[in-house]
């Protein structure tokens, strides 16, 4: 990563938690005091998954999940990690590949959508994780979607399911190698 980058990762995190600082102090201030505590209560938790993620022995997938609310517009996701630092999985692997699926995802969102998503990280031993990555939203051609994904690498399994307000649920499951 060139110094640049860095700085730029740096200035995101900074302007994200500003924004939640002036909410709180918002709250504050109108003597919201219930949402005050809600707001710190997400802060704490957010701040918990940030560490999980952060602890992960996998430096390259850990950026791409940190930059990822910045990189991608309307997508947003959030982290579920539970794994233990002895762990002897490809970083570079595990990054390229979700950095293919979302080029999937990206091709066929349509551009005035948001896409909630999480990403559940499960290590199932020292060799081995469980991802599974879910995106819900209205998609372009899903079916397709769903085949490019499949396509692209055999070890990923893909469902849809239905939601309201007519959102499909794409999930994306593998075992890392």
């Amino acid at each position: 990563m060139k110094d640049e980058d860095v700085v730029d990762l740096l200035r995101h995190y900074r302007h994200d938690w500003m924004n939640e600082l002036q909410l709180i102090m918002g709250y504050a201030q109108m003597g919201k005091l219930d949402k005050v505590q809600k707001k710190i209560e997400d802060s704490v938790e957010r701040a918990v998954s940030e560490r999980s993620l952060q602890n992960m022995p996998l430096p390259k997938t850990v950026l791409w999940l940190t930059q990822f609310n910045w990189r991608f517009d309307n997508f947003q996701l959030t982290n579920t990690i539970n794994i233990s630092e002895a762990l002897t999985v490809n970083d570079f692997e595990l990054y390229d590949r979700l950095e293919r699926i979302m080029v999937h995802f990206t091709k066929y969102c349509m551009k005035t959508e948001m896409y909630h998503g999480t990403i559940n990280v499960q290590q199932l031993n020292n060799e081995q994780l469980k991802i599974q990555l879910t995106f819900s939203g209205i998609f372009e051609k899903s079916h397709e979607l769903k085949n490019k994904i499949e396509h692209s690498d055999e070890l990923l399994n893909v469902e849809i399911e239905k939601s309201q307000h007519d959102h499909e649920i794409f999930i994306v499951t593998w075992i890392s190698e």
